[in-house]
């Protein structure tokens, strides 16, 4: 598609005379040009392929563009492409090392590839920079559930719970990491 504007003084319906420089904007006077393209993929895989492409072609053009490694270590991710993951995650920490959502995919990832104490330090740290965030403390409360830690696991649920009360798998897993605290103590007694 290409589209051209003359706004000209040769332009007889030029609305401007003298001319005046157009400008992108959403009076009727501004150039409000636009092509739109709706995709409509053939299969989940398809759109799977496409998204993660997408976000592939966005690295490759914004390469300092933190946001654009987080969807693409996020899309890896879910992919099960965890290294990869990991290694575009972490470039977009170097470039915004204060950013929650970065290290709270890190330390997910980290945790899939049972690295605990890499996850644990990005999970905290993650909870540092962002205080009472709740996905953050379900990641620590999984983390903590893949390493035996139960009542750490609990504190973490209690927390996410205490954002959001109805939130079923934090109910499950408080449930889940009490009755394996209560198992514990009475194998304990015995």
């Amino acid at each position: 598609m290409r589209f051209t504007f003359d706004n000209s003084a040769e332009n007889p319906r030029n609305p401007s005379v003298p001319p005046v420089r157009v400008r992108a904007g959403n009076r009727s006077s501004d150039e409000m040009a636009t092509l739109t393209l709706q995709l409509l993929a053939e299969s989940p895989q398809a759109r799977k392929a496409l998204t993660e492409a997408v976000s592939r072609h966005r690295v490759e053009r914004y390469p300092r563009s933190w946001a654009a490694r987080l969807n693409l270590g996020a899309i890896l991710a879910e992919q099960g492409a965890l290294e990869e993951a990991a290694t575009h995650l972490r470039a977009g920490i170097a470039l915004e090392p204060l950013n929650v959502e970065l290290r709270m995919n890190l330390g997910a990832v980290l945790a899939s590839l049972q690295q605990f104490p890499e996850a644990q330090a990005e999970l905290e740290e993650a909870l540092r920079l962002g205080p009472g965030n709740a996905n953050v403390h379900a990641n620590l409360a999984q983390l903590e559930g893949m390493r035996g830690r139960w009542q750490e696991a609990a504190e973490h649920q209690r927390a996410v719970l205490a954002a959001n009360p109805r939130d079923t798998r934090a109910l499950r897993g408080l449930g889940s990491a009490l009755q394996r605290l209560e198992r514990f103590d009475e194998a304990a007694a015995q």
